[in-house]
This record gives C-alpha cells, sequence and structure tokens, in this order.
C-alpha cells in the first residue's frame, strides 16, 4: 500500500485516536499525517451529529411520554405541554475536540511557529506511546479469562467487517 493508502486505512479502519497514529506511525510519516487528518475529520462529526441528537431526543421523549400528541391534561383538566430541557453544548461535545479545534485554529493562524511543529510531532508520538502503554498494563486479565472467548470472537469479526469494508471502497474509489 501507498503510504496514502495506508494512512486512509488506518484514519477509518482503526477506532480510537491513539491507536490510529500509533498504527500510521509504523508505517511512515506520511502515512501518519494522513490518518491523523482522517480521524480527525471522523471525529469532528461526532458535533453536528450530537447536536442532531440532542434536538431530537427531548422530542422524542416528549412525544413518548404524553398520552395524547403534544400534552397530557393535569389534575384541573387543561392542558399541559413538557417543558423543553436546556441542551448544555459543553456536555455533547468531548473536551478534546474544543481543544483540538483551538490549536489547530493557532496553527493556522501561525501562533505555532513551524519549527516547533518536528519537535511537537516527536513529543505527541511519545505521549501515544506512553498512554498506550498505560492502558495496556491497566488490561485485565483475569476479567478477559471471565468474560470468556465470546467478546474476544465479535471483536475479531467486526475488526475484519471494519478492515474490509475500508480497503473495499478505498477499491472502489481508486485510492488503493
Amino acid at each position: 500500500m501507498s503510504q496514502h493508502a495506508f494512512g486512509l486505512f488506518a484514519g477509518t479502519a482503526v477506532n480510537d485516536m491513539s491507536p490510529v497514529v500509533a498504527t500510521a506511525t509504523t508505517y511512515g510519516h506520511a502515512a501518519t499525517s494522513y490518518a491523523i487528518v482522517v480521524k480527525l475529520t471522523r471525529t469532528l462529526l461526532i458535533i453536528p451529529i450530537s447536536l442532531a441528537l440532542a434536538a431530537l431526543t427531548p422530542r422524542l421523549e416528549r412525544r413518548a411520554a404524553l398520552p395524547g400528541s403534544t400534552g397530557q391534561n393535569n389534575k384541573s383538566g387543561t392542558h399541559t405541554v413538557a417543558s423543553r430541557p436546556r441542551i448544555r453544548i459543553g456536555r455533547l461535545v468531548p473536551p478534546f475536540l474544543i481543544g483540538f479545534l483551538i490549536v489547530a485554529a493557532a496553527n493556522t493562524v501561525g501562533l505555532i511557529p513551524g519549527g516547533l511543529h518536528p519537535t511537537l510531532s516527536q513529543v505527541s508520538i511519545f505521549l501515544i506511546t506512553v498512554a498506550l502503554s498505560a492502558v495496556g498494563l491497566s488490561t485485565d486479565l483475569a476479567g478477559l479469562r471471565r468474560a470468556g472467548h465470546r467478546p474476544l470472537v465479535l471483536g475479531a469479526a467486526l475488526w475484519i467487517v471494519v478492515s474490509l469494508t475500508s480497503l473495499g471502497l478505498q477499491h472502489l474509489t481508486g485510492t488503493l
């Protein structure tokens, strides 16, 4: 695979940001850069999806809770409409996405000097390695044994489906 194709594969087929970077880094710098952009694009799509679901969910909950179509009768026989809960955007959007947007904007306007980019890249790879090591070291092996083989088989099957889907879409679009 080319650096571009592997970066696209890693960015679409690997679930979390840290493993995306770790996976793509083993393939090359260009693959890493492309994988990060692809994964962050996927991650940023959480924002409009979260906002749409936040707007839709209270409406659906009110509709399900009410015996009629728009409200209930209270004890006096008058018709009431359920109050609309306030949507808190800060709770809907993960803080790391907000941080990413701030840092991306700062880089775009030139607040982060270009000479720092290689150093920051190396620091980020080191920190991701530390984070992944911490995840691995905190794995509950006894819990894995208690869970049995079924979750592992499901995970492997999903990994195969996602990988084949990513590679298939690349093949269909001519990027592979």
